[in-house]
């Protein structure tokens, strides 16, 4: 097997100064979103409970444009979850 190019479906950084995260786009979309620790915990315990059902989730960014999320996906956006959670203080 081919190691296959995962792409992220969140971007953005961790400000040092307020701790939280910037998130800058969701998949291919561009967003200006700011998310606290304590937000990106309830994302991270909602979508680990999504992650069971066998259904696609939708997402809504920029509160108009909604964005499915296939199982992988959900997968993929978990792992970058744990990774953003770790970065913050």
């Amino acid at each position: 097997m081919g190691s296959q190019n995962i792409q992220h479906i969140f971007e953005g950084e961790i400000d040092p100064v307020s701790n939280n995260y910037v998130l800058k786009k969701v998949k291919n979309l561009e967003t200006q979103s700011v998310i606290s620790p304590e937000q990106i915990q309830t994302i991270y315990k909602h979508l680990s409970k999504v992650l069971n059902s066998s259904e696609d989730y939708v997402i809504t960014v920029n509160d108009q444009m909604p964005i499915r999320l296939s199982h992988d996906d959900i997968k993929q956006l978990l792992i970058e979850l744990e990774e953003i959670k770790n970065g913050l203080h």
